[in-house]
């Protein structure tokens, strides 16, 4: 036993990357630190920050004490992140938490409770606005769903956000599916990839994660079109093609619901004329039949451009 070394291994990694969130770090991280269950380690990937969060993190290294690693890297985007944090990973279960949300004091508590050791944990999600004071009553019993990766994937319990489960780690390490670098809205195929590999899911029917809504995050900013719109009709044609080549019904109507949910995101990214184009290609909302929402796009830039003539007379 010369030279071994001791390496501590928690019940819970809590993987969260952080990039330029000054204003939200500190109520993210006393989130984490007031878990009612202390069974975990939290690391912290630090993906370039230019403001203040390097700084706030190093401050809480006293308060976590030795179940608290930060990672830091050159900007690399959020996969990259995620990816470089499941590296250092050492607990039972693996929990992605995004550094502008917050967790219930009893999320991991309820977890170990609930959870009987299962493939993955599903637990409900509670939203607020930016700005918007939270809070988060005591639960003192929990209603749990067990059900099968069939059921569960056909269910309206379906989430496709990689911070909504708890995934056994040892799923993770087994099939080694990472994170797809550069890629935005990536845990529509993260997610997709790694629940093929579980047998079982259970869900927590609480509000256990609090999701921020704030207009400058990845996925709700204008910025950086270019790299989104290449994200979408990368995920479009991926879920395409698995709902073309898949032989099990189940799956195939998986496939199915997310390529109209990758089809919502590339509405969301592109002109009504490059939207007409997709809809031709993948022989979808042909005719009339037009989703009213965009209906409702193309009257709004109609309304815009008789304003715009209106004011020029």
């Amino acid at each position: 036993m010369n030279g071994a070394i001791n390496i501590k291994h928690y019940q819970f990694s809590i993987i969260m990357p952080v990039y330029n969130v000054e204003d939200y770090l500190e109520s993210a991280l006393q989130s984490i630190y007031n878990q009612t269950y202390q069974d975990f380690e939290l690391i912290a990937v630090d993906d370039g920050s230019c403001d203040n969060s390097p700084a706030i993190l190093k401050e809480w290294k006293q308060r976590f004490g030795e179940r608290y690693h930060i990672v830091s890297q050159t900007n690399q985007g959020l996969s990259a992140a995620r990816n470089a944090g499941l590296k250092e990973a050492t607990g039972h279960y693996i929990l992605f938490f995004d550094s502008d949300d917050c967790m219930h004091p009893q999320l991991l508590e309820s977890i170990v409770k609930y959870g009987d050791d299962v493939d993955m944990i599903r637990f409900g999600i509670a939203t607020f606005e930016h700005g918007q004071n939270i809070t988060m009553p005591v639960i003192s019993k929990i209603n749990v769903e067990k059900m099968s990766i069939d059921e569960y994937l056909l269910s309206s319990r379906f989430r496709v956000a990689a911070w909504s489960y708890a995934i056994k780690h040892s799923i993770l390490q087994e099939f080694m599916v990472p994170f797809k670098p550069g890629l935005i809205h990536e845990d529509l195929l993260y997610t997709v990839d790694i629940i093929e590999k579980v047998k079982t899911v259970y869900y927590l029917d609480a509000d256990l994660y609090y999701y921020r809504v704030r207009p400058k995050s990845i996925t709700t900013s204008t910025a950086n079109l270019g790299p989104k719109r290449e994200s979408v009709q990368y995920l479009l044609e991926e879920m395409h093609q698995r709902y073309l080549h898949e032989s099990d019904t189940v799956l195939k109507t998986f496939y199915e619901q997310r390529f109209y949910e990758a089809v919502g995101l590339f509405e969301s990214y592109h002109s009504l004329s490059e939207i007409n184009k997709m809809y031709k290609r993948y022989q979808i909302f042909t005719g009339i039949h037009r989703p009213w929402k965009l209906t409702k796009k193309a009257l709004r830039i109609i309304k815009h451009k008789l304003c715009q003539c209106i004011k020029c007379k």
